[in-house]
This record gives C-alpha cells, sequence and structure tokens, in this order.
C-alpha cells in the first residue's frame, strides 16, 4: 500500500493591505514646524534640538508579517542636491535669490547622515523593520505607530555673526521627503530600499530666527597712565574698543566715567580718585580722536539721542575695532595711586 505524503513550502508573500504614513514633529500625515527658536546674531555656539518623527501603519489583512519602512530626505527647497550640510536661507528663497544663509545637520537615530536613496554618499537613509500582525477576525484593523528622534543642530563657522531675520529651509512642496514601506510575511523579504519609490511624504519646514546683537569683544582692560612727577601737563594713554554685531547692524558707543565731575558730566570727564583718606581727585577727558579734539561721553541712552558717541556699521559681520584717547591736564595732586572705573555701553 503506498501513501502519499504532501508536502508544503513556506513561500514569502506581499502583505498588500498594509499602509503607512508619518510627520515630523507631528502626527503621522500632517505638514511639521521644526523651530530652532530665537537666536542671538553673534552666537557662536551650536543650537542644536531633538524632534521625533511619528510613524503609523494600518494593516487590514489576514496574515502576521513584517513591515520594513524607509524614510528618506534631500536638501529642500534651498538646494534639493546638497545635504551635507543642509542650509537655511533668509527669507526661506532658493540659493541663486539670497546669499544669507544658515548651515544646519539633520541626523536620525543611529545615523551621522541622513539622506535619499539616490544620495551616494553612504548608508543615510533611515530604515525600520517591524512586526505587524493580522487584522483580528470580525474585529478592526492592526495600528502600529512609533516614532524615532531626529537631531538638528545650527553650527557651523559661516553662520556667525549674519543678517538678522527669519532664517528657513521647506521640506514640504511634494518632493523633498519620501516615505517608502514594504510590506512581507518574513522579515527578510520587506524590503524597502529598492523598487518602486511610494509618493508617501511626511512633510516639514525648518526655521530659526535670527536676532540683532552686538557684544563688546576686546576692553582697554587697565588703561594705565604710568608714573608722573607734579609738573607733569597733558599725560596722555590710549587703548582698544572691540565691537562685533550682527552683520548690517549699525551700532553706537558711549563712554560714561563712574566718578563724573561735580557738575554731572557726560562729555566723558571724570575724576580718578586715591587710596585710603585721600580726597584729591585727578581730573581726565576721553576723546575719540587722535588730535584730542572730539570729547567722547555718554549723553544718550538710545542709538538716536547718543550724539556724542563712536558710530559704527557691522557691514560684515566682523569685529571693529575703536581707539579711546585720554588725557590728565595736570599731575599736581598729592602722591598716590589714582583711579577710576569707565562703562562701556554700545546701542544698536
Amino acid at each position: 500500500m503506498a501513501f502519499l505524503l504532501p508536502m508544503s513550502n513556506a513561500n514569502a508573500s506581499n502583505l498588500n493591505n498594509v499602509t503607512c504614513s508619518a510627520g515630523m514633529n507631528t502626527i503621522p500625515g500632517s505638514t511639521g514646524i521644526v523651530n530652532l527658536g530665537t537666536i542671538a546674531g553673534t552666537n557662536t555656539s551650536p543650537t542644536k534640538i531633538s524632534v521625533r518623527l511619528n510613524y503609523s501603519c494600518t494593516h487590514n489583512g489576514d496574515t502576521d508579517g513584517f513591515v520594513t519602512l524607509c524614510f528618506g530626505v534631500d536638501g529642500g527647497f534651498y538646494d534639493p542636491g546638497t545635504i551635507s550640510p543642509r542650509y537655511l536661507s533668509l527669507g526661506g528663497l532658493y540659493k541663486e535669490y539670497n546669499p544669507a544663509r544658515l548651515t544646519f545637520t539633520m541626523k536620525p537615530d543611529g545615523l551621522s547622515l541622513w539622506g535619499t536613496r539616490s544620495s551616494g554618499l553612504g548608508n543615510e537613509l533611515k530604515t525600520l523593520t517591524l512586526p505587524i500582525a493580522r487584522k483580528p477576525v470580525g474585529g478592526s484593523p492592526t495600528v502600529i505607530t512609533g516614532f524615532f528622534n531626529v537631531d538638528i543642530e545650527l553650527s557651523g563657522p559661516g553662520n556667525t555673526p549674519t543678517t538678522d531675520g527669519i532664517y528657513s529651509n521647506d521640506f514640504g512642496d511634494g518632493s523633498h521627503t519620501a516615505l517608502s514601506y514594504n510590506a512581507n510575511s518574513i522579515s527578510s523579504s520587506a524590503n524597502c530600499s529598492t523598487g518602486k519609490q511610494q509618493s508617501n511624504r511626511f512633510p516639514f519646514k525648518v526655521t530659526a530666527n535670527i536676532n540683532k546683537e552686538c557684544k563688546i569683544t576686546a576692553n582697554p582692560g587697565t588703561l594705565d597712565l604710568g608714573s608722573a612727577s607734579a609738573s607733569e601737563k597733558n599725560i596722555t594713554g590710549n587703548g582698544n574698543i572691540g565691537v562685533k554685531c550682527t552683520k548690517s547692524t549699525p551700532y553706537n558707543i558711549g563712554l560714561a566715567p563712574m566718578t563724573p565731575n561735580p557738575s554731572g558730566n557726560t562729555n566723558g570727564g571724570g575724576w580718578l580718585n586715591g587710596t585710603g583718606g585721600n580726597t584729591n581727585q585727578v581730573p581726565y577727558q576721553l576723546f575719540s580722536d587722535a588730535a584730542r579734539t572730539k570729547k567722547w561721553g555718554n549723553n544718550g541712552s538710545t542709538f538716536a539721542t547718543l550724539t556724542n558717541g563712536v558710530t559704527g556699521t557691522s557691514d560684515d559681520g566682523l569685529e571693529k575695532s575703536h581707539i579711546v584717547y585720554v588725557t590728565v591736564p595736570s599731575a599736581d595732586f598729592k602722591p598716590d595711586t589714582y583711579t577710576d572705573t569707565v562703562t562701556i555701553k554700545v546701542n544698536y
């Protein structure tokens, strides 16, 4: 008697009843906003935030399996072909129309660079493989959700200082992001990195607000006039003040002696104070020119009202130097060490 023993092979099969969607810093299927916040224009420290890319897959079939998701991002509207680094532009304009830009990077969990299938720079496609159960008999479709973190960092030597304003890059016009997914009954066959790339998107926009700012980068410190005999007249010295501002920012520097003359002088005239019980005070005057004809004071508290300060414009965003000149008319005072402190005020 012969017995026929049936045999079967476990073959992989595509699961055509799986659909997936994603959202950057928002719910899957909607447009996200990534805001790096408000940043001082002379800030040289990297600005970094971490956001979530949320995803969701729905299975309406009757077979257990696995789904692989591939997330790809190009360089965005500013320059689609450039991903290392990417750029934010002033006003969100295309690279040919606005040279003012900031560099930034986007790195998902586990990747040092995030790109697309065709970037050609290595393993820069973010890929996940997840188990997905069948839809229960008579029940609702199975839904799986999750997220991964994306670090977005504004950094680079070309970023500071720059023109103030809103910088952005748009990844949301329908062509800069791609979510591909493939479901199969066995995990090794669920491959989304090849084959037809689906038209699913996870649109988003990256923005940063750069504020105007000025800061003092060089301080004269102790402007030492040295030792002088009582008979000396017009003792002079000078020091350097350095100012760095956001690009194209006009500024006005005022100098305010801590010990003004008895009439409350705001024209850069002050007194040097002795030590201990010495009540003598040595007058001095601050000037903005080597000929010592232009008094450098602090007669206003704003850019417009300060009329005896020193003005400048940070055309290129680099440090500007200004020399402060000081004169002591006479040294005919009690022997001692005399000092005063001058406050530097930058209005912009």
